[in-house]
């Protein structure tokens, strides 16, 4: 069970309540709840002295660490907004996002990076712990902002506004289900300027319980985490289960949940991971649900296994047609969520529309549909939809029967722009084999229609990916466009 909170002061709140309890743990520090508070007070008057004040957006670039949750504590405290950015982008990308941003200050531990030079760098690592300076009063509340950005598989990313409040409602919904405890211990295996890695800390958090940072987040030193730190709670993408799944790890008897979400995960995957003794909890959101907004456990609707679960508690789902009304069960449409922890909106404010219609429900861009029993299950994202020789084409049907032939390991399919059809399709191969175009077109023979068939591929031995798992779309689109 989460702690109940008064909506002022929440850091010293929580501190004061859990106290002497573990609260995050790593190789080189072990800080309890009162140390994180103290420690986050320090290091807000450290940043008050480089000129950081209230509603100053402030980029954290980093790797996973004990300072990185630090740093947000204490923004919080000063009432800035911190800003969370990918620490693999390079110099060009985190320009636009300081322009996006309109920041003045970094906190960066990496201290050899070309940085932008109208960014004020601040080393978030460097000593920072002065006793002797004043504790500042804490202004962290429900209304604490935070914004991170969506991963931008297809498209640019986008930045995502969240408070305090948005973050608390998501914990207690999920809480109502999972039960957290105290003597918990999560994993912090997701990077924590991806929704899905921050929300980790901020369960722990809510929760009192305490939350493991390992050194690297490679499968194998995660695996070892998870037996050494006796881990609770688990959050793995399907790159990282897949792994788990080769390795033949089994699962630690103390280990009582792993949440699967992401991306796309694999049936097979899944049910191999079960008989290791792993106990998967599907799950579905976004950075703009603050994670998690449905939830199922496999192993107790096993024929779902397909699904992407029901809604938590205090989430509502809706499938909507072309003309906005609402669908039939089992008709597909776009997935239209309500909820306690929405997104406020897109930063920068106005610059990007939130898709909501007239009953103010975020309209999330896929394509699925609820069941009977309201397990929801999706099948492609909206905009992916190729129109081609005035032919409606769905790529995820595509993708799917090209991943059934022998030797390939993923596809990706799209839509190029064409004078004589509207749109081509095209179509990306992760695959150890090279063949040509009219090898695959015979091997899709009597498998689709022949307006489905891929007009240009490209085989491709191993996908770029995210952190997360996810394909890194635009590059391979760009394979295309730059016909190489």
């Amino acid at each position: 069970m989460i702690i109940n909170i008064p909506e002022n002061n929440l850091s010293q709140s929580v501190a004061k309540i859990n106290s002497s309890n573990s609260a995050v743990i790593s190789q080189s520090k072990n800080l309890t709840f009162s140390d994180l508070d103290l420690m986050s007070s320090q290091l807000q008057n450290y940043l008050i002295s480089k000129g950081i004040k209230g509603d100053e957006k402030v980029l954290i670039f980093s790797d996973n660490s004990i300072e990185y949750i630090l740093h947000i504590l204490a923004l919080w405290k000063i009432s800035a907004i911190p800003v969370l950015v990918n620490s693999k982008l390079e110099k060009e990308e985190l320009q636009k996002t300081v322009e996006i941003a309109k920041a003045k200050f970094i906190l960066t531990d990496k201290v050899t990076f070309d940085f932008p030079d109208n960014l004020k760098v601040l080393n978030g690592n460097e000593t920072y712990y002065n006793t002797n300076l004043e504790t500042q009063s804490d202004a962290t509340n429900l209304n604490s902002k935070i914004i991170l950005f969506t991963s931008g598989s297809l498209g640019n990313p986008k930045g995502v506004l969240h408070t305090l409040g948005n973050i608390y409602n998501s914990v207690n919904n999920i809480d109502q289900i999972e039960h957290y405890k105290q003597n918990d211990t999560f994993l912090l295996s997701l990077p924590l300027y991806h929704i899905g890695g921050l929300m980790i800390f901020f369960r722990s958090w809510f929760a009192g319980a305490r939350v493991c940072i390992p050194q690297k987040l490679k499968t194998e030193e995660l695996i070892d985490e998870i037996k050494n730190q006796n881990i609770t709670i688990l959050s793995l993408v399907p790159t990282q289960l897949q792994k788990i799944v080769e390795l033949r790890a089994s699962c630690p008897p103390e280990l009582r949940s792993v949440y699967l979400g992401g991306a796309a995960s694999d049936e097979s995957v899944i049910i191999e991971a079960i008989k290791l003794g792993w106990k998967i909890k599907k799950v579905y959101g976004s950075s703009e649900t603050c994670s998690m907004a449905a939830y199922f456990d496999v192993s107790n609707h096993k024929e779902k296994i397909n699904s992407s679960g029901q809604p938590l508690p205090n989430n509502q789902f809706f499938v909507f047609n072309n003309n906005k009304q609402l669908c039939r069960i089992n008709e597909t449409g776009e997935i239209g969520i309500r909820s306690n922890c929405l997104f406020k909106f897109y930063f920068p404010d106005g610059e990007y529309e939130v898709d909501k219609n007239e009953s103010d429900t975020f309209l999330t861009g896929d394509l699925g549909f609820i069941d009977e029993q309201g397990f929801l299950f999706l099948q492609s994202r909206k905009k992916r939809i190729i129109i081609s020789g005035g032919e409606n084409i769905d790529p995820s049907e595509v993708e799917l029967t090209i991943n059934k032939l022998n030797g390939i390991s993923d596809v990706f399919v799209f839509g190029r722009k064409d004078e004589e059809w509207g749109e081509i399709l095209c179509a990306a191969i992760e695959s150890d084999y090279e063949f040509t175009l009219g090898e695959l077109k015979k091997e899709l023979g009597g498998k689709i229609a022949r307006f489905k068939m891929p007009k240009e591929i490209r085989i491709i031995k191993s996908f770029p990916r995210t952190e997360l798992g996810k394909i890194k779309y635009e590059y391979l689109i760009n394979l295309f466009q730059k016909n190489i």
